[in-house]
């Protein structure tokens, strides 16, 4: 055989593979950090998540509301979460904006919630008492308006899909209130906002 047939032919048996062969999905891996107080739920959700979710990983590490916000802010996470909802002049400092999504709820939050706020930064006063327990508060999800990866951005409306509606059940077993029905809704009507 000639050595341009042999080269030929081993072309088109490389052609052929390349064409035959099956591509495989990369897995979508993402990155959170932030608020301590709702560890345990999160970490809980993540992981029920990923378990029933093909193609995607979430990771959370509890390094505190303010790292998780400047992290944020800095863009070093794909979402970040806090116990204290953003001001507006943090708000100002991510760029292409944010959403700011209520997850859960410490024990006392609900009872003296006024859950009318337009922009969902429900803002409840923690007891003065410097011995009272647990926080009084809600807890937020903060997600990019313009995440930049397609993927990501995709896997994470569908989390907080999940976590309204499945999610919220594990809420109560792990010492965390569910949010109301009325919450839920307006954070589901805000899910598509995080692009």
């Amino acid at each position: 055989m000639r050595p341009y047939h042999v080269a030929a032919f081993a072309l088109a048996v490389i052609a052929n593979l390349t064409w035959t062969t099956p591509t495989v999905a990369q897995e979508v891996r993402i990155n959170g950090a932030g608020a301590s107080f709702p560890f345990p739920l999160y970490s809980a959700w993540f992981r029920h998540y990923n378990r029933i979710t093909s193609g995607v990983r979430i990771n959370y590490q509890s390094v505190g509301s303010g790292a998780g916000v400047r992290n944020l802010i800095n863009r070093t996470v794909d979402f970040s979460a806090s116990d204290a909802a953003m001001t507006d002049a943090e708000i100002a400092e991510v760029q292409d904006g944010v959403v700011i999504l209520p997850m859960t709820a410490g024990q006392a939050a609900l009872a003296s919630a006024d859950l009318s706020s337009d922009d969902l930064r429900i803002w409840v006063t923690d007891p003065s008492d410097p011995a009272a327990y647990p926080i009084a508060t809600f807890t937020w999800m903060l997600f990019f308006r313009s995440h930049g990866n397609d993927r990501v951005a995709e896997a994470l409306r569908d989390f907080v899909t999940w976590a309204m509606a499945d999610g919220q059940g594990m809420a109560e077993e792990l010492g965390y209130i569910p949010l109301p029905e009325i919450l839920v809704k307006r954070v589901l009507a805000q899910v598509p906002d995080i692009q």
